[in-house]
């Protein structure tokens, strides 16, 4: 059984295809500057793409690390979908074990808020001011 191409992969061979097969046979400047803009944010979307699908995997080791306890399993034929999946369930036992001070130790603990302004600072930026 064959596997469908990922999301990323099929927005880079839209992109080419567009830029190959398409533009250079659009006759006016205007249509063609139109192909080339889309050919762009496709290619753009495959980089948003591989961006959070490398983010993900990064916050799901984070989380796993923390939580060695919790036993999730994620079905990587999902691809992001089963990771997100995972992701959910993690982030609401990590929120619990705060909320109740289910962490046994302080390094624990630390480690645990370590992720969470870690992951803010990745949604607010760096100048969010949040503590290292």
């Amino acid at each position: 059984m064959s596997q469908c191409p990922e999301k990323a992969t099929l927005l880079d061979a839209l992109a080419e295809f567009l830029l190959t097969e398409v533009r250079p046979y659009v006759r006016t400047e205007d249509a063609s500057f139109d192909v080339l803009v889309a050919a762009n944010h496709a290619s753009i979307l495959a980089h948003e793409l591989r961006e959070e699908d490398a983010a993900s995997r990064a916050q799901l080791h984070r989380l796993r690390r923390i939580l060695p306890d919790v036993d999730i399993v994620v079905d990587e034929a999902q691809g992001m979908n089963g990771r997100r999946d995972a992701l959910r369930l993690l982030n609401a036992v990590l929120v619990d074990r705060l909320r109740t001070g289910g962490f046994p130790t302080d390094v624990q603990r630390a480690e645990a808020w370590s992720h969470v302004t870690s992951g803010l600072r990745v949604t607010f930026g760096e100048a969010s001011g949040l503590p290292n």
